[in-house]
């Protein structure tokens, strides 16, 4: 890598790890509406945000300070600056389709720099989830999957009860 573009890298990685702190300093939490190309679980919240599936686990002090040093304290921030970046671009593209009437011709670089973004937020995702497979046993990681689907699956439950009940 040139030593421009990689001192362009370390700026954007700084400038990310600034916003995402401060969003989630000031209580923050970054909510995107924008998505990835493939619908990838997300196993670590599942894991990190509640001890009882982490010593359900037998997560190891080792593993726990490598999850927090080789995924949290990576992945998040770079994944969040390009969702930011996606957020930005789909915004613009849906007010020129919108207030402009622009077509899909007139919009190509737009969608194709959108579509490149999503990817490679997604092909960081998959890298966070080999990451996150090489610090846990085969069976930490399944029971992590696991873990995972059932916290999806209470969080639409209480969605969908929610909107039934009309609240």
């Amino acid at each position: 890598m040139k030593n421009s573009n990689l001192g362009k890298m370390i700026k954007l990685i700084v400038a990310v790890c600034v916003v995402t702190t401060s969003l989630y300093a000031a209580g923050k939490k970054p909510n995107f509406t924008i998505h990835e190309l493939i619908n990838l679980p997300h196993p670590l919240q599942a894991i990190l945000k509640n001890e009882v599936n982490m010593k359900k686990m037998d997560i190891t002090p080792k593993q726990l300070e490598r999850l927090n040093i080789e995924m949290l304290a990576v992945y998040p921030p770079i994944i969040q600056g390009i969702m930011y970046k996606a957020q930005e671009v789909e915004n613009q593209i849906i007010k020129d389709v919108y207030n402009k009437n622009k077509t899909p011709l007139e919009l190509k670089k737009q969608i194709d720099k959108l579509q490149n973004l999503k990817r490679e937020v997604t092909d960081k995702h998959i890298e966070s989830l080999n990451v996150m497979a090489t610090i846990l046993t085969k069976k930490q990681y399944n029971q992590g999957l696991k873990l995972f689907a059932q916290m999806k699956a209470k969080k639409m439950y209480k969605k969908l009860k929610k909107q039934f009940e009309g609240k």
